[in-house]
């Protein structure tokens, strides 16, 4: 049974309180259903085929200086054919202390 191919240049950001992650799909697409993203292991959302981004808006215990590492990963459809993909390299982002309002 074929294997879908992981995405690649997974890359991120936090800001404004969210994590935004962007990728590059496989060169292959055929039979791609979508993607699904982890945060340190676990499922916390998913996209079509064609969307690429993702905002994760659920993060726990915004604590400055705490860093979550996220994968992504390849979706056949749910016959299996082609198989889920292997998941993505691993990127981390770390919560950066917002500005307080009242420092100058």
């Amino acid at each position: 049974m074929p294997t879908l191919e992981p995405p690649t240049a997974v890359i991120g950001e936090y800001r404004n309180e969210l994590v935004v992650l962007m990728w590059t799909a496989p060169a292959d697409t055929g039979g791609l259903d979508g993607y699904t993203v982890f945060r340190d292991g676990n499922l916390v959302g998913s996209t079509p085929a064609g969307i690429t981004r993702f905002v994760d808006r659920q993060l726990p215990d915004l604590t400055p200086g705490t860093s979550y590492r996220y994968q992504v990963r390849s979706d056949g459809p749910a016959g299996g054919n082609p198989a889920n993909s292997a998941l993505s390299a691993a990127i981390q982002i770390t919560v950066q202390a917002e500005n307080d309002p009242d420092e100058n």
